[in-house]
C-alpha cells in the first residue's frame, strides 16, 4: 500500500456543517492552493485532502513522478480517504479538479463506499480533453501501446505550458514556480487518464448520487462540451450545472470577482445538500487525524 501525504483543513470559523474530500488535478499537490480550502473553513465546511501517487509529497522519488499506477491504484486511494472521512456525523462530499473531476465522477459510479457520499462536485473534470491539448492520434496509439510493456516509462506533456489555467496572472506565476508541480506523467496514467475518462463519459446514466458540475467556457485544457455532455445523461435528477464565462481552468483559482462568486455558489450547493439528512457512517473506516499534516497508508 502506498504512502501518500494527507493534508486536512478541519479549523472552521463556525460549528462544522459538512465534510469534503478533495482530489487535485494531474501535475497539481494538495498544498498548492491553502486559500480556497480555507474560504471553505470559512463556510464551515471542513476539507480532507492528499497527494495522489506519484505527484506532490507522495512522490516517491523524481523518477516516478506521475507515476499513479493507473486508475486501479488512484480509485481504491480515494476509496480508503472516503472511509478515513466518514468516521463522523457530518455529511460527507467528495469534489475533484480535473483529472481529479474525472475520477470523482468515476467513484460516484463505481466507488465502493460511493453510498457515502452526499453529492459530487466536479470541477472542470477530464472527461475529453480540448483540441488545443489534445494527443495526436497517432502518438496517443503509440504511447499507449508502449504502456503495455513500460506502464512507468515517463513523457512531458507541456500541460502547464498553456499558462491558461487562471486568469490570476499571480496564480498563475504560482503554480508554474511551483516545485511541486509538474507536467510530467507516466504512460500508464496518461492513458488511463484518457482512456478512463471516456468510459466515464459512456457511463453517465449510471451516476445517480447528487451532483454539481461547474466548467469555465475558456478551458482550453478540458472539454467544456464533455461536461454538458455528461450532465445532460447523468442518472441522477439532482443536478446542477455551473457554466463559468470567459473563466479557465481552474476556477478555484480564478480572478476575482469571479472566483468568490463561484466559491459561495460551491459552498450554497453543499450547504443546501447537507441539510437533506446523512448518511450511515462507516464504523469500520481508519481513523482520521485532525493535525494538518500527516501520512497515510492507502
Amino acid at each position: 500500500m502506498a504512502d501518500l501525504y494527507v493534508k486536512d483543513y478541519t479549523n472552521t470559523k463556525g460549528a462544522p456543517v459538512a465534510r469534503l474530500l478533495f482530489i487535485h488535478g494531474f501535475g497539481e499537490h494538495t498544498n498548492l492552493y491553502p486559500e480556497f480550502f480555507e474560504f471553505l473553513n470559512q463556510r464551515n465546511i471542513e476539507v480532507f485532502s492528499f497527494d495522489q501517487r506519484g505527484f506532490g509529497r507522495s512522490k516517491q522519488s523524481p523518477k516516478l513522478q506521475g507515476c499513479t499506477g493507473g486508475w486501479k491504484k488512484q480509485l481504491p486511494d480515494i476509496d480508503y480517504h472516503v472511509q478515513r472521512a466518514s468516521d463522523t456525523d457530518l455529511p460527507l462530499f467528495l469534489m475533484g479538479h480535473s483529472m481529479g473531476g474525472g475520477l470523482s465522477l468515476q467513484y460516484g459510479i463505481s466507488g465502493a463506499h460511493r453510498k457515502n457520499l452526499k453529492g459530487v462536485v466536479a470541477q472542470a473534470p477530464m472527461l475529453q480533453s480540448h483540441p488545443d491539448t489534445k494527443p495526436n492520434y497517432l502518438v496517443y496509439k503509440s504511447l499507449s501501446a508502449v504502456s503495455r510493456i513500460m506502464p512507468n516509462f515517463t513523457w512531458n506533456t507541456k500541460i502547464m505550458e498553456t499558462k491558461k489555467g487562471t486568469r490570476d496572472q499571480g496564480m498563475m506565476d504560482r503554480i508554474l514556480s511551483d516545485p511541486l508541480t509538474s507536467s510530467v506523467g507516466s504512460l500508464e496514467t496518461l492513458r488511463d487518464l484518457i482512456n478512463c475518462a471516456q468510459q466515464t463519459l459512456d457511463e453517465a446514466n449510471r451516476f445517480h448520487l447528487p451532483l454539481l458540475i461547474a466548467h469555465g467556457t475558456d478551458d482550453n485544457i478540458n472539454l467544456y462540451d464533455a461536461s454538458q455532455e455528461f450532465y445532460e445523461h447523468v442518472g441522477t435528477k439532482d443536478k446542477t450545472f455551473l457554466s463559468l464565462p470567459d473563466c479557465q481552468h481552474s476556477l478555484n483559482i480564478e480572478q476575482e470577482p469571479d472566483r468568490t462568486l463561484y466559491l459561495n455558489q460551491v459552498c450554497d450547493w453543499i450547504h443546501k445538500h447537507a441539510s437533506f439528512g446523512n448518511p450511515t457512517p462507516t464504523t469500520s473506516a481508519p481513523s482520521a487525524t485532525i493535525a494538518s499534516d500527516m501520512k497515510s497508508t492507502a
